[in-house]
Order: C-alpha cells, then structure tokens, then sequence
C-alpha cells in the first residue's frame, strides 16, 4: 500500500518490525512536496516511533485479525481483556493502550485487531 493509504489501526512492516500506526497526518508544506508523517507502535517493544513517508513510498500491509473481545477489569499490570468466543484471556499494558483506557468500561465489548503474521520476522 501506498503511505497516502496509512489509516490509524493499520499493520505494516517496516525494516523487519511489525508496526500499527497510531496517528498519522498528511502535510504539504508550500512550494515543497506532499509527504505523510505517522506515529507508529512497535508490537514487540510498544515503543512510539514518529516515521516521515513520501506520499508515494509503498508499505508492507499486515493483516489484522478483528475479533470480539470484552474488557473485564484494569489494575498495575494493564487491561485485562477476554475473548467472547473462546473465553482466553489477554492482559493489554496501560501504554499499548494509550487514551484508550480513559474510555473502556468494565464488561463493555468491542472489536480488538490483532497483528496475523508472527512477531519474528
């Protein structure tokens, strides 16, 4: 995919690492050309990066699996979610999360992605 086409909640990889992007803003700064800047987490690490793109760079895709999870309860090792069909449950660190958790409310349920390809790339 192009990095015009990055949307919040899109899985990329990137230099080997697995990526979903948490913010991006398309700018064109006067006579100079368009470009896209995003806000990236690494899956692994949960570090924040900022990556700039040329609009017409291309990006790996990685698919999301989208499934109905429920929230359950939050305490000091993060929110812990469960899967409405097979009953697992999942802990999700405060910072994966981000402003997320100001919204959640215990036994809400929601669509959670979730990166298909492997962490070792």
């Amino acid at each position: 995919m192009k990095a015009n086409d990055l949307r919040i909640g899109n899985g990329v990889r990137i230099d080997g690492k697995l990526y979903v992007v948490v913010g991006y803003e398309h700018r064109t700064p006067g006579n100079l050309r368009a470009f896209v800047q995003a806000k990236l987490r690494d899956v692994v690490d949960s570090k924040l990066i900022d990556r700039r793109f040329a609009s017409t760079d291309e990006l790996e895709e990685i698919d999301l699996d989208r499934r109905e999870m429920e929230f359950l309860y939050a305490d000091s090792t993060g929110a812990t979610f469960m899967d409405s069909e097979t009953y697992d449950q999942l802990v999700i660190h405060e910072d994966v999360l981000g402003n997320a958790m100001l919204y959640l409310v215990p036994n809400s349920r929601s669509w959670c992605s979730a990166l298909r390809a492997t962490r070792s790339a």
